[in-house]
């Protein structure tokens, strides 16, 4: 019998980032995230099926939409920064997402933008300034000759 032991890699707490060359002062790395981190959620189906008499013609999709959320500590200049930006610029660019698995390689997006802030909070017991973002993660590079 084979072994069932599985090694797992460490999660790497401080590995969360998110890059932003059109807008580097926006990075966000580990010692700007509170506890919650970031968190990446996916919408849309990596593939449609569509129903024939017969059976289902499988389509991949070009794209899935990303969420993120980034929870940043909110008594940074960072924090301050993206506030600032979404009053200014909601716009962000292309960037790359880190999570923290050094195992996963890194998310390249594009076309992201803040999406809905989070909901803060002033009693004096949460550090969390939760930022939405929400962009495009191009999947199936095959169906582009690749």
């Amino acid at each position: 019998m084979a072994n069932p032991y599985i090694p797992f890699a460490p999660l790497q707490r401080l590995r969360g980032s998110l890059v932003l060359p059109g807008n580097a002062a926006l990075n966000v790395t580990g010692p700007y995230l509170a506890k919650r981190g970031i968190t990446l959620a996916f919408s849309g189906d990596a593939t449609t099926g569509y129903d024939v008499m017969t059976g289902v013609v499988m389509s991949q999709e070009p794209y899935v939409r990303v969420s993120i959320t980034i929870y940043l500590v909110k008594t940074t200049t960072l924090a301050t920064q993206w506030k600032l930006a979404m009053e200014n610029n909601s716009l962000l660019g292309n960037g790359t997402l880190r999570l923290d698995a050094p195992t996963l390689t890194a998310y390249s997006l594009s076309n992201l933008a803040m999406g809905r802030p989070g909901d803060l909070d002033s009693g004096g017991s949460s550090p969390d300034f939760p930022v939405g973002v929400f962009g495009t993660y191009y999947i199936n590079s095959t169906l582009y000759g690749g």
